[in-house]
């Protein structure tokens, strides 16, 4: 584990504690302009409804960065993503290689979901295989991939960004924009 995962585990720590807290104390708030029939009366319907649309949006955010915190307390250091071993390969950090590309093509034909007789190993226990295997090609193959491989680990990127665009949009961040 490199300084790069320990920051983004520690950072991708930090949203999910600031997602619990503004939930936390959100929801409380809201209840409290709603205690009493006086305060119901003169309430600011849409201000209201505004609170709770953030604050709803806030928990969404909350739940699926929980998933990211769940994948990332639950691997440990011999569930790390390696695809050199994925693909049979040393792991002597070649990159785009003719030997990467033919053991992928080797295995492709061995594990592909269509060759694989189903009599003795379950369709998911394939469909995840077959899914590694090609996770593992592409980030050798491909120099993003293989660059965020070397920096955080996973292909993915950093576990903390993809909290971060869990809750700004695509189009906003697009290059266009």
């Amino acid at each position: 584990m490199n300084a790069y995962q320990l920051n983004d585990d520690a950072f991708l720590y930090v949203v999910f504690t600031f997602q619990l807290c503004a939930v936390g104390a959100g929801i409380p708030i809201l209840l409290n302009e709603l205690r009493t029939a006086e305060s119901r009366r003169v309430l600011n319907k849409t201000s209201w409804l505004l609170k709770l649309l953030v604050l709803c949006f806030v928990g969404k955010w909350l739940w699926e960065t929980y998933d990211l915190v769940e994948k990332q307390a639950s691997s440990d250091s011999s569930d790390l993503f390696d695809p050199y071993r994925l693909l049979h390969i040393p792991n002597d950090g070649t990159f785009n290689t003719k030997e990467i590309k033919a053991a992928y093509k080797k295995l492709a034909r061995k594990y592909h979901p269509d060759s694989v007789t189903l009599d003795y190993i379950s369709e998911e226990k394939v469909k995840k295989r077959w899914l590694n295997l090609v996770k593992a090609y592409e980030t050798l193959t491909k120099e993003s991939k293989y660059k965020n491989f070397l920096l955080y680990g996973d292909p993915s990127g950093s576990s903390a960004i993809q909290a971060l665009e869990l809750a700004i949009p695509s189009w906003f961040v697009g290059s266009t924009n």
